[in-house]
């Protein structure tokens, strides 16, 4: 049977970050990462690329075989945990085969969930996770006409752009009021839906699917009003569920996500978590919660590989937040902490801000004078600098009106001030 001193558990951004980490305190542990797909390394964020044909499969990658052979990380592509073991300190694989363990990571990250609905079984359809996803959505894309996407938030968005690109004529089904919702306020939200509307996409938001029929070349997607839309191609978007399955008898403790403290161990010795598996304690906020982002996954593997290592100067993890950035038919949006939050709950206090032609739009929400959220539409603020004011909970209230009047500069002063 194999054993590994290291045994990582998925090879995305979270198990990556973790590798390295690792390897910056331990240079001759035995590490071996395991991936359920059979590529080399990639991130998620290159699938709306490779719908587009820009980025081609085999070019879609975070790391080279060359980089894991310089760390000596033994990657194993194609092997799928299907059970772990702690008690016997192993993890099984599908084929069968055992990997005994010192230390486990489990960063397995999370899959399309599927929305109940009438018939689902009984009609092709398409997600978007995986490589493998986007080049079957790909090759139907260039074959169909007409495209229903189920789900507005940010990966129904980016599909919807890409089909549309694609010559596909594009309908977005979303059962909450508005588009990226979770993401952004009704007022970024609007924007955002503007500029779909604007380039010929159909927004249905506020409207519920409730089954769908038809067969190989074409799909109906039935409403709840009673009408229904015509498609050669149905595209699933409607959220993820963390990849917890292979857990099952294990004894470690499964809530949303792998429950973890604050240096990402789980409920098992010599086991930790992160990434989209992991459900972590938050910025802000009292329990644990799952919020995916490559934000998170690489703060969390970080401090999960450091903490397998045996860094005895390791602070607690600061917390995970909400952190996206996206960009659709040129224009650039994000959201991040509490960027989404109604300005009505208690003890926050908003500022917005508009500027240009067509205007953009940033709304900043501050408590007890500390930036704790963030949400803009084409401004200029640069997110990675606004993410860093929030964790690190800087007192802005002296600078707090010119940040608003003025964000982008403001902002850059505040970096080069507060950690440059």
């Amino acid at each position: 049977m194999t054993r590994s001193d290291y045994l990582v558990v998925g090879s995305s951004h979270a198990g990556l970050a973790a590798v390295d980490a690792i390897r910056t305190l331990d240079p001759d542990g035995i590490v071996t990462l395991l991936s359920r797909e059979n590529r080399a390394p990639y991130s998620p964020t290159v699938l709306p690329h490779v719908l587009t044909g820009r980025v081609r499969p085999e070019s879609a990658r975070i790391r080279e075989a060359g980089d894991l052979e310089r760390l000596e990380v033994d990657l194993r592509p194609g092997s799928e945990v299907t059970a772990v073991e702690p008690g016997n300190r192993r993890v099984v694989l599908g084929s069968g085969e055992g990997i005994e363990y010192g230390k486990l990571l489990l960063a397995t990250g999370a899959s399309p969930a599927l929305p109940p609905l009438h018939g689902l079984d009984r009609v092709p359809f398409h997600v978007l996770r995986t490589l493998d996803d986007a080049v079957r959505l790909r090759r139907r894309m260039l074959e169909a006409r007409r495209a229903v996407v189920l789900g507005a938030g940010l990966i129904g968005l980016h599909a919807a752009e890409c089909l549309l690109q694609g010559g596909c004529t594009v309908t977005v089904v979303e059962a909450l009021p508005q588009v990226a919702p979770g993401y952004f306020d009704p007022d970024a939200a609007r924007r955002l839906e503007a500029v779909f509307t604007s380039h010929g996409v159909r927004i249905l938001a506020g409207r519920k699917a409730i089954g769908v029929r038809g067969d190989e070349e074409r799909v109906c997607v039935d409403l709840d009003a009673g009408d229904g839309l015509e498609a050669d191609l149905l595209l699933l978007a409607a959220g993820v569920r963390c990849n917890t399955g292979y857990l099952a008898g294990s004894g470690i403790d499964v809530d949303q996500g792998v429950r973890v403290d604050g240096r990402m161990r789980t409920s098992a010795p010599d086991v930790w978590a992160a990434g989209d598996a992991a459900q972590a304690p938050p910025l802000f906020g009292e329990g644990p919660e799952v919020i995916p982002s490559v934000w998170n996954a690489v703060a969390q593997g970080r401090t999960a590989g450091l903490d397998m290592a045996g860094d005895p100067d390791l602070p607690e993890y600061a917390g995970a937040m909400a952190a996206n950035t996206s960009g659709f038919f040129g224009h650039r949006a994000f959201s991040i902490g509490l960027g989404a939050s109604p300005c009505e709950e208690e003890g926050l206090e908003c500022e917005r801000y508009e500027s240009g032609t067509p205007p953009g739009f940033l709304k900043l929400v501050f408590r007890e004078g500390c930036l704790v959220g963030a949400a803009g539409v084409d401004v200029d603020p640069d997110p990675g600098i606004l993410a860093e004011l929030i964790r690190r909970g800087v007192d802005l209230s002296a600078v707090r009106g010119d940040l608003s009047r003025e964000p982008g500069d403001t902002a850059r002063v505040l970096m080069s001030r507060t950690w440059g």
